[in-house]
């Protein structure tokens, strides 16, 4: 059983290339018996049969211990050109104190450092989705497919289509390509955040506000948004934002006109601050964000000290 491709296959190039659509969807369809719900090579997908009734996960970003295309999904990678000259650059290493006392202020801290040049390819942190397509009395056939529409006239289409169909056959050992029924200017209308900007309000309305048009948010889930929204009111900004991108749902706060701070409300493994431009790159997909020059925006994973990166940057750009 093949977890990795070194090269993009033949039978998904030809497939391709009888396709009638430039849209492409990176799927399969698999067929389980319903004594192979257990089976260890379905594991993500969390399928679960209770009273003869099917549940699986419906919309996961895969974990970074199932394989090498897994954790560059999450973590990004670099390219590194040792066959060149060293360049100089700078890098962002968090906000200081002045004088090691953080109620004299703060500041950025950037250093410059020699270094081989290289393309820093962001996450893309796409997600994999389930659909139940039929069942019968023994089985379940289901179609799993990774939430990106591939064009094949980009001029990344074909690496782009590598690193897909490699992240769907890591995680399901199989894979297949598809016409999209959607077009090209549908999707990247979906690409487009439409933000929702209001005062703090009602609490229970500006939660229920937040959460509207979002799907499968788990109990858990909820709670999550609660808190994340009392620990941004609590930080007095001055208005709540919440927008919409396809299935992607981002919630956050805007403290000043050069000052926002926003969230994915399914994947929330990291919050975004953006500056003077935040209007531009809030047009963006998170993916395209991820390309810009590292003094537009802070990205800060949900590690335990989080909240306290998070205020430093608040405190020291108010």
């Amino acid at each position: 059983m093949k977890k990795n491709f070194r090269s993009t296959p033949e039978f998904i190039t030809n497939r391709i290339n009888a396709l009638n659509s430039d849209n492409i969807i990176v799927a399969t369809i698999i067929k389980i018996n319903k004594n192979q719900i257990e089976d260890l090579k379905f594991r993500n997908l969390n399928l679960q049969l209770n009273n003869n009734q099917i549940s699986f996960n419906n919309q996961y970003i895969p974990e970074n211990t199932v394989g090498s295309f897994s954790r560059k999904n999450i973590n990004g990678y670099k390219i590194v050109y040792k066959d060149q000259h060293k360049i100089r650059k700078s890098f962002y290493l968090g906000e200081r104190p002045y004088y090691g006392d953080w109620s004299k202020g703060y500041f950025s801290l950037y250093v410059t450092r020699e270094v081989y040049p290289y393309d820093d390819i962001p996450p893309r942190e796409l997600s994999i989705t389930t659909e139940l397509l039929e069942e019968t009395e023994n089985d379940f056939k289901i179609k799993v497919s990774v939430d990106i529409i591939l064009n094949r006239n980009e001029e990344n289409f074909d690496e782009e289509l590598f690193f897909v169909i490699n992240l769907l056959q890591e995680n399901i050992y199989s894979v297949n390509v598809f016409s999209s029924e959607t077009t090209r200017e549908e999707y990247l209308r979906t690409l487009s955040l439409t933000w929702d900007i209001f005062p703090p309000g009602d609490r229970n309305d500006d939660l229920e506000r937040i959460m509207r048009g979002s799907r499968n948010l788990t109990p858990e889930k909820v709670e999550e948004v609660q808190n994340k929204y009392d620990y941004l009111v609590n930080l007095n900004p001055a208005e709540i934002i919440s927008g919409l991108s396809g299935m992607r749902k981002y919630f956050g706060a805007k403290f000043s006109d050069n000052l926002v701070v926003f969230e994915n409300l399914n994947y929330g493994n990291a919050i975004y601050v953006l500056f003077e431009n935040w209007v531009e790159l809030s047009q963006m997909s998170r993916t395209e964000i991820q390309t810009r020059p590292a003094n537009e925006y802070i990205r800060i994973k949900h590690t335990a000290n989080w909240q306290q990166n998070l205020e430093r940057i608040i405190a020291g750009r108010r």
